[in-house]
């Protein structure tokens, strides 16, 4: 039907986003799993590595144009360890964790989750040509809704809270 595709932009693609386009996805909005071509890769069975994953969790729930890095350590441990270049450290650490935890969860994974960054002005955010977070697609998804006709945003509206896994209260 006309209304399960949504308005066409000058290219005839879909004006509302018809969904991921990453191979891996991250899904956040009432679960928090990790997919690969639909598999489910993380959690794990039995206790999960919390600590290589934490990155990609807090950037998948961010907005997604990204954190500053010092917002982003200030996050992640405590404001009054002032040491930049701890910070900094702590920072690449946690990035190579992560990069390591996705190899053993996807072997053939290739790119990097986290976008690569100015180094004047290092802003951590997710790439999305290697991973789609929900949070963020939900987000574009109420953006566009404001520039749609009624019945468009309604569609808009929808597929956002489709996004949701889980009790809404």
């Amino acid at each position: 039907s006309a209304a399960s595709h949504g308005p066409t932009n000058s290219r005839g693609a879909s004006a509302i986003s018809t969904g991921p386009h990453a191979r891996l996805q991250a899904r956040f909005l009432g679960a928090r799993e990790l997919l690969y071509d639909g598999q489910l890769v993380w959690p794990p069975a039995g206790p999960p590595n919390e600590k290589a994953m934490e990155l990609l969790v807090f950037l998948g729930v961010q907005d997604p144009s990204g954190v500053r890095a010092d917002l982003l350590s200030d996050s992640l441990w405590e404001e009054d360890d002032e040491d930049d270049q701890d910070r900094s450290y702590r920072l690449r650490k946690r990035h190579y964790r992560l990069r390591r935890a996705l190899k053993r969860f996807i072997p053939g994974l290739r790119g990097d989750p986290i976008a690569r960054m100015d180094k004047q002005n290092p802003v951590y955010r997710l790439d999305p040509t290697v991973i789609e977070s929900d949070v963020h697609s939900f987000l574009r998804l109420l953006e566009e809704a404001k520039s749609l006709s009624r019945e468009k945003a309604i569609d808009a509206y929808e597929k956002a809270l489709g996004l949701y896994r889980g009790d809404l209260l």
